[in-house]
Parts: C-alpha cells; structure tokens; sequence
C-alpha cells in the first residue's frame, strides 16, 4: 500500500536511480540507497521543474521525479489518514470490541467503542485482536450473528503468529471476504472482513 515511483536521487553531488515508497510511516528509498525517512521527520518538500527537495533534519534529499514531481510534492506534505479513518470509525457509529486492542486501535476507537454488554449484532463495526492462535481459532463463533465489517488485528510481518496469512485462511473458510488492509504500528495490522 502507498505510493511508489522510480527516481533518481542526489546524494553528495552525485545522482543514483532509486525506487521510491511512501505510506503513512516514511519514505523508503530502495536500489543504489537505501534510506527511510519517518513522516514526522520530512519538514518540506519544494518543487523545482521536476525535482522534489525533501528537507529533513538530516539534510536535504533531491528526487527527480519527472512529471510526477508536483503529484509527488504534495504527498509527501499532504498528512496521512488517521487510524480511526483508515478503520471507517465515525462519530455516532457503535464499535465492538473483541479481545484487548493494542493502543493506537484504542486510541482510534476512542469513545465509540461499545460496553461489554453491547451485543456484537448491535455494532455498526467490529474491532477483534488475535493475538495468539487460540483467539484465532475460536474467532468465528465469536462473530457467529455479526453482519457488519470485522477488522481483525493481527500480527505484523512473515513471522507473526498469527499473521495475515492465517486470519485469512480461517476467516475465509467461514464465508467472509478480505477487503481492505491497514497498519496499526509496528507490530501490529488489521485486515477488514465482510460476509
């Protein structure tokens, strides 16, 4: 997810062809360098014809970016979408929660999440954190009378247990279909489901 683009990049006076990726977190620069820069590090970023200059507090970064330089400009100014936004949370919507969310999906909630003894039926949105392949396994009979979107939060990365690969082999095999991915931190994603 995010935007990507081949540039070339200059560097101490000399310019190298890179493969760009920008999400919500940095600006990865990939081939002849390699280079992340966090969101919260990037104070501009200024357009010159095709060149983009990203100002950070290490320095100046030149990307040459031909005719996406201006589309490029504004992404990297342009704030990403907040969590609660990503995850479809709106005022006045009811958000159950299964299991114990990690701190930015709470954060994200916020008070929209519903009380314990709000029935999953009644939520305008699901909330469910795996954090073990036994919460996982039991994760369908959980949802037994949900119609609404789940997000299932789950581990992050090839090693993860569980990680996407196995929520979407149990959530599949009950009728639900993967429809959108998001992450949560570091450590953690979410996947939405529908029936």
């Amino acid at each position: 997810m995010g935007r990507e683009a081949r540039a070339t990049v200059e560097l101490d006076g000399t310019w190298t062809t890179v493969s760009l990726h920008l999400d919500g977190q940095a600006l990865d620069l990939r081939g002849g360098v390699r280079r992340r820069v966090r969101r919260d590090d990037i104070r501009a970023a200024t357009l010159d014809g095709s060149i983009v200059r990203v100002s950070t507090s290490d320095g100046d970064l030149l990307l040459d970016l031909g005719t996406d330089a201006a589309a490029w400009a504004k992404a990297l100014m342009t704030a990403p979408p907040s969590l609660a936004a990503k995850l479809g949370v709106r005022a006045g919507m009811t958000v159950a929660l299964v299991g114990e969310p990690p701190g930015p999906v709470r954060d994200a909630v916020g008070p929209s999440a519903a009380g314990s003894d709000t029935p999953l039926a009644a939520a305008d949105l699901v909330v469910a954190t795996v954090p073990s392949d036994e919460v996982l396994a039991g994760l369908v009979e959980v949802l037994d009378d949900v119609t609404c979107p789940v997000w299932v939060v789950h581990g992050k990365g090839a090693s993860a247990t569980p990680g996407a690969g196995s929520v979407r082999e149990v959530m599949r095999a009950a009728g639900y279909r993967d429809t959108k991915v998001t992450a949560v931190s570091d450590e953690w994603s979410a996947t939405r489901y529908s029936t």
